[in-house]
This record gives C-alpha cells, structure tokens and sequence, in this order.
C-alpha cells in the first residue's frame, strides 16, 4: 500500500473517494485498465465501516464468498489492488472540489491537494462516530469500547453488549463461544 505524505502534490487519472470494499474494488479495476489511482478516506485505514466496526463479523452477501470476516475481506481487496500501486491518502477529509477544463482539483482538510482526471464518489456513509452513553467517556479504554477490533479481546471475559440492533446481535452470537458470558442489553 503507497501512503503520500500531505505536503507532496498528487497527480492521478482517478481519484476515488471513500476507501471501503467499493472504492478498494474501484482502484484495482482501474488500476488493471492502467489508470493511476489514488484512494481518499477521513478514516485513517482503508476499509471504512466494515474496517472500523465490522471486523471480525462474517459477511454472507459477497458474490463467490459463503462468507467472510470483514478483515479478510478488506485484506484480499487491498491484495488485488496492490499490483496497480493506488495511492492512499487516509486520514484526511475530501473538503473542496474544483473543476478547470478536464482536470479535477481536490482539496482537503490536511490541506492536501489532489489533481486527477476524473473523480468517483464511493462513500457509504461517510465520517461515523459511536453513540456514546452518557457518562460512559471515563470508562473508554477501561472496560468500555465502542468497536470491537478483535473478538479475542474478549476471550473468557463477561462482555455486556448495549444495544438493539442487528448489530448488536451479531456481536454476541460472535462472542458468545469465547466470552465468559455475553449479556444483550436493550432498553
């Protein structure tokens, strides 16, 4: 994976924007056809929500995949894009778009500047933080997470899961061979 360093000016034929499964998708297949590529995310890894709150929950609607933890997933789409060299440029917010004749300027929040050819949008939904629960910020780091970057983390402790949703129901049916005890908690 190439990683450019902000002060250093960007010259791509495509520049994409948003580095989950279908911007890592899009820079290889235009990395295969001979484009140069760059890939822009405000996450600091690519992947986007399946990176940052998916990655050890299987997937089951990938086409030619049964299933797929999110990690592995993001992993091999990052593997087939390697060859074609895209360039990511993470960490940083797309803020500015400018158009002169058939050339794109991108501006973003880190003050980078990006030239290209074209410009695709494959932003889900874009910059995400956690809900969090009231009075729960002294307890971040210390028992309490909002992501749950490896479920081994969670290996034979009792896990207490706050929330209604799907996922929420993912994580303990995830948890549950591992953890001391999983509680679902939902209003």
């Amino acid at each position: 994976m190439i990683a450019v360093r902000h002060s250093e000016p960007v010259d791509v034929d495509l520049a994409i924007i948003g580095a989950g499964p279908s911007g890592l998708y899009g820079a290889y297949y235009a990395g295969f056809r001979g484009l140069r590529v760059a890939v822009l995310d405000s996450l600091p890894e690519p992947g986007g929500q399946v990176s940052a709150l998916y990655p050890e929950k299987p997937i089951y609607d990938i086409a030619g995949l049964p299933a797929v933890r999110g990690r592995d997933l993001i992993s091999a789409l990052l593997e087939q894009g390697a060859p074609f060299e895209p360039q990511y440029l993470l960490g940083d917010q797309v803020s500015t778009l400018a158009e002169a004749g058939s050339t794109f300027t991108l501006g973003t929040a880190g003050g980078r500047q990006i030239r290209c050819g074209a410009v695709l949008v494959t932003g889900g939904i874009g910059t995400f933080n956690p809900r969090p629960l009231p009075e729960g910020e002294a307890f971040v780091g210390r028992g309490l997470m909002y992501f749950v970057p490896s479920l081994q983390a969670l290996a034979d402790q009792d896990v207490l899961i706050v929330g209604g949703g799907d996922s929420a129901f993912d994580w303990a049916l995830a948890l549950e061979p591992i953890a001391r005890s999983v509680t679902l908690v939902h209003r």
